[in-house]
């Protein structure tokens, strides 16, 4: 399956199956699907996009994008201090969250899917 351009983060699913995974700008990329194909029947296509300079994440099942589009707040670059739990907007502290916040860790990279996958498995 061949997608022309994404901007900027794509994630494509087939069959319930992560068959690519594109991080760059507007590029193209080729996803190889063959093994995620039923036998038979219809076939399920899904694929998330975060477009990071307009703030979006839009999520597109079998070719149509879903009413909802996320948005996400551009801001600026941080700094200041790490805060978990709550936002900052307009200087002020906002958006605390309503409850308890427990063993965070805290990357200065995008993990991926596996490595998402090992910490679960971790218990950590």
């Amino acid at each position: 399956m061949h997608f022309g351009a994404v901007d900027y983060d794509a994630t494509v699913y087939v069959n319930g199956v992560q068959v690519a995974h594109h991080l760059g700008g507007y590029d193209a990329f080729t996803a190889e699907v063959t093994s995620a194909l039923r036998g038979s029947g219809p076939q399920d296509l899904v694929v998330g996009v975060h477009d990071a300079n307009q703030g979006t994440y839009t999520l597109y099942v079998n070719g149509q994008p879903q009413a909802k589009v996320l948005n996400q707040c551009l801001g600026d670059p941080s700094s200041g201090p790490l805060a978990v739990g709550r936002g900052l907007f307009g200087g002020n502290k906002t958006d605390y969250w309503p409850g308890t916040i427990d063993q965070v860790h805290v990357w200065n990279w995008a993990l991926s899917a596996a490595d998402v996958a090992a910490l679960y498995q971790s218990g950590n």
